[in-house]
């Protein structure tokens, strides 16, 4: 009945309006119109809900409009964004709207500020993108890499890079398809120096029309660690290390050891 969950809403149980709202979701597949009822829901009690109310909200997101939906998953974020759960509660909620979730975030004012949490995330949603393998969305990353940056923001790239080449690699997969050679592999750009080595990697795993397919299984080849075997450990390494460790391995002062460069 959907009067009784729409009234459990106003419930002053949170568990209870945790439950109602996870119904009523999966109830709009049938009654489309439940949608509007919930985006509203979200846009006027969202700052005052709990927080097992506000995981639920951004799990709903995949059913309301994209302003409403971004909005309540990046203000999730700026306030759980350290919790690895969190951050997967958000990825799992984007519904295949990855990319447009990533321009939205960097034109936030302060997702241009580090942040290690932020820098976590923008690479998970860059493997993620790169995962799927659309071209145009694709296209889109190397664009972004390409793109002018205050020095300050130069680890949006490498963030960007690193997911990139996190992509999930299987035995019909073992490189990154893309329409065409992006201009960012060519002699005449000059990338930054945090960039370049990341650069160097990407143009070893990805393919284009007129790239000789041994130079492509070359590349592969060369990584030290199997590219899937990495994909996995990266992951787990950001989840489980790099709060204390740091994304690359440097440590955190009078924290945690850096592990970089530590054989």
């Amino acid at each position: 009945d959907q009067k009784a969950y729409k009234a459990a809403l106003r419930a002053a149980d949170p568990k209870v309006v945790q439950t109602a709202l996870r119904i009523l979701t999966a109830m709009v597949s049938d009654n489309p119109g439940l949608a509007i009822e919930i985006e509203r829901f979200i846009n006027e009690n969202y700052e005052q809900a709990e927080p097992i109310v506000k995981m639920q909200m951004v799990l709903a997101s995949g059913v309301i409009s994209s302003k409403t939906a971004f909005a309540c998953q990046q203000k999730f974020l700026d306030q759980f964004g350290q919790n690895p759960v969190a951050r997967d509660v958000v990825m799992s909620s984007l519904e295949d709207r990855e990319i447009d979730m990533l321009n939205y975030l960097l034109g936030q004012k302060n997702w241009k500020t580090y942040d290690q949490n932020k820098e976590i995330f923008l690479e998970m949603l860059a493997t993620s993108i790169a995962n799927k393998g659309a071209h145009m969305e694709l296209e889109q990353l190397m664009a972004l890499l390409m793109s002018k940056m205050d020095s300050s923001q130069i680890w949006i790239k490498t963030a960007v890079a690193n997911g990139i080449l996190n992509f999930n690699t299987t035995e019909d997969r073992e490189s990154i398809a893309v329409s065409k050679k992006p201009s960012i592999f060519n002699n005449s750009y000059t990338a930054e120096a945090l960039l370049t080595p990341l650069l160097q990697k990407l143009e070893k795993i990805m393919v284009w029309p007129g790239k000789r397919r041994d130079v492509a299984k070359e590349g592969i080849a060369s990584h030290k660690v199997a590219p899937k075997v990495y994909s996995l450990g990266r992951q787990k390494f950001l989840n489980l290390c790099a709060s204390c460790h740091g994304t690359q391995g440097e440590g955190i002062k009078r924290f945690a050891p850096p592990l970089k460069n530590s054989e």
